[in-house]
């Protein structure tokens, strides 16, 4: 959602841009009014899901505010706990089409022989922040900014658990039931 605000050209991708072309961190105001922008519009009226946001549980209290202003809340935070190692290994294995953005897996969801996109054909590549040194930092980072999302969130009584050490069908079908029981009708 960052790189398309800032591609847009919009205000706040501007914003952005000028903080990271100087390698500083995007302010966590900004961040929230972009998502706050992207949430506003006709697709989300009804609701949306929010992956990789917030990340720090200061994020967490701006969000809810910002929502609370707008008459809307957090009603529900899905906690996709895994250990270290699954991480590890899942991260590692993940590829990414450098044309068309679209993700595989090397053992969930490979893509076709030579590394190519099912879809548009473009080469399927490991992302640099997928590489195993960078993985380790990131993991790090979680533990000490994003793991204490789940203690706010539990205080809020909002969280559900879902064990991703399984396998990917077995969490694939424990999400599902869950999605068909938190949304009536849902497929």
């Amino acid at each position: 959602m960052l790189r398309e605000c800032i591609k847009s050209g919009s205000e706040l991708g501007l914003q952005a841009k000028s903080r990271m072309d100087k390698g500083e961190l995007v302010p966590d105001s900004l961040v929230i009014e972009m998502v706050l922008e992207r949430i506003r519009k006709a697709d989300a009226k009804n609701g949306f899901l929010m992956d990789g946001f917030p990340r720090t549980p200061e994020q967490a209290r701006g969000f809810s505010d910002a929502l609370g202003l707008e008459g809307r809340s957090v009603r529900l935070v899905l906690y996709l706990r895994t250990s270290n190692e699954m991480a590890i290994q899942r991260i590692q294995g993940r590829r990414v089409c450098e044309r068309c953005g679209r993700i595989f897996h090397i053992v969930n969801l490979p893509p076709k022989p030579g590394g190519k996109c099912d879809l548009c054909g473009g080469s399927v590549l490991q992302r640099k922040d997928d590489l195993p040194e960078t993985v380790l930092h990131r993991l790090e980072v979680y533990e000490r900014q994003t793991a204490p999302l789940v203690e706010y969130y539990q205080k809020l009584g909002i969280i559900r658990e879902v064990d991703c050490d399984r396998s990917f069908p077995e969490t694939h079908q424990e999400l599902e039931r869950l999605f068909r029981e938190l949304i009536p009708g849902a497929r």
